[in-house]
């Protein structure tokens, strides 16, 4: 009886062994073997034995050298039976074309074997570019500085208004734009996996990253608030026009641009927001802030620029203009009358050259004309009318000399009358 017993007993133990010895896991196909990471594919496999009815098989990839030492979990499918998994590489693999799989069971704890060929993974392709500035004036030459990771074919489209449009390359070329406004610039970056990324200035997970092109005739919209004396402005979306006799307090403030003449002050209190706004400020203009400025100050030379914080200084950036003008075609009347320009329509006048400016008392002026009759003004900032000249001229152009040198430092406006016509432009004397 004894004997029968253990001979049981062996007979149990043996073909428990045997059972658990009988399971085997083997790939036989994956969906494909080069990959970009965050790719998703398909493992084919064939599992033989007795498993857990709560078992799991599961998908591993190796690290990059084929070795299972370490190693990724990558798909899982809970079942007893062969089958077909579903998987997806990590997002933070390196480039490697080494790597291996396997299937593992949880119930019971089986390691299958490797798969016999090796798999191909792309690292993430990571494209990023920054201008240069945030802001260039029309016609600069804007740069762009690729700073792109992980990719080897880069194609740029450089948006409305571009020259060239569009370029194939690492290093893109300087790039010219002829209108103004924000800028929307993409960057398709590829591998030579084809793994393919895009990345667009400006976009809403990146909004500091812009660039914005600024012109040197800005146009004062028809809602702009028209500042002629000392007012506080807070919360608004115009623009504001500072005039000769203004000076605008803006407090929080949310406008869009600010224009200043010669004469007019902007004392500002807390830094712009990050969007594509500007000063604009020509000769004479004084402009106090106590932060530095996340876009730029348009402007001719013979501005004022006081920061209460001295050191930040140094962080906001110009954009100085040759001759910085202003489009007063849609402007509000107030704004017009403040300035003398409520009559300006300069359709028989044109060319027309005020310079130097700022000038030490001797201006020069040259004009072309349709009439032989025409007649200057000028007028300081209270409106008085200090000089006046008709001039008869039998030519279309005509180019002559003032000398204002008797009259004290300011702001003073030169306007042109022809046929009942008139163009007004400011400047700057300095004794």
């Amino acid at each position: 009886m004894k004997i029968k017993c253990i001979l049981l007993v062996f007979t149990i133990n043996l073909f428990v062994t045997c059972n658990i010895f009988s399971q085997s896991i083997t790939v036989t196909s994956v969906s494909k073997t080069q990959f970009c990471v965050g790719d998703e594919f398909t493992v084919d496999y064939t599992a033989t034995g007795t498993f857990n009815d709560d078992n799991v098989f599961v998908v591993q990839l190796s690290y990059p050298d084929g070795n299972f030492n370490n190693f990724y979990n990558i798909g899982n499918l809970k079942t007893t039976n062969s089958g077909t998994i579903s998987c997806k590489t990590p997002n933070d693999l390196s480039t490697n074309f080494n790597y291996k799989i396997r299937i593992i069971s949880s119930k019971p704890y089986i390691v299958g074997t490797i798969y016999d060929n090796y798999l191909s993974i792309y690292a993430q392709v990571n494209p990023y570019f920054e201008p240069e500035k945030r802001g260039y004036l029309i016609g600069d030459e804007v740069i762009f500085l690729n700073k792109s990771s992980n990719a080897t074919n880069f194609d740029w489209d450089f948006g409305v208004g571009a020259s060239p449009s569009t370029f194939n390359g690492r290093t893109p070329p300087h790039v010219i734009y002829s209108n103004e406004g924000l800028k929307s610039v993409t960057l398709s970056a590829k591998n030579d996996g084809g793994c393919l990324k895009t990345y667009t200035l400006g976009n809403s997970k990146d909004p500091d990253n812009v660039l914005c092109l600024y012109s040197c005739k800005p146009k004062i919209d028809s809602n702009a608030v028209v500042i002629t004396n000392d007012t506080s402005i807070t919360y608004g979306n115009s623009d504001v026009w500072i005039c000769s006799s203004g000076k605008c307090n803006a407090v929080f403030s949310d406008y869009r641009n600010f224009f200043i003449e010669p004469g007019g002050t902007l004392v500002y209190d807390r830094s712009f927001p990050k969007t594509a706004k500007a000063i604009y400020a020509k000769p004479g203009a004084c402009i106090i802030v106590p932060e530095y400025l996340t876009f730029p100050i348009v402007h001719s030379n013979g501005i004022s620029i006081n920061f209460i914080d001295n050191w930040y200084a140094d962080e906001t950036y110009e954009l100085i203009c040759d001759d910085l003008e202003f489009d007063y075609s849609e402007a509000p009347e107030a704004g017009k009358i403040a300035q003398h320009l409520a009559v300006d329509d300069a359709s028989l006048i044109n060319n027309l050259n005020i310079f130097p400016n700022p000038s030490d008392g001797l201006i020069n002026i040259s004009l072309s004309s349709e009439s032989p009759t025409f007649e200057i003004s000028i007028i300081d900032v209270l409106g008085n009318e200090i000089y006046k000249e008709k001039i008869n001229n039998s030519q279309t152009t005509w180019n002559g000399k003032i000398d204002l040198s008797g009259f004290s430092s300011g702001i003073y406006f030169v306007k042109i009358f022809d046929r009942n016509k008139s163009i007004t432009k400011s400047i700057v004397l300095y004794n």
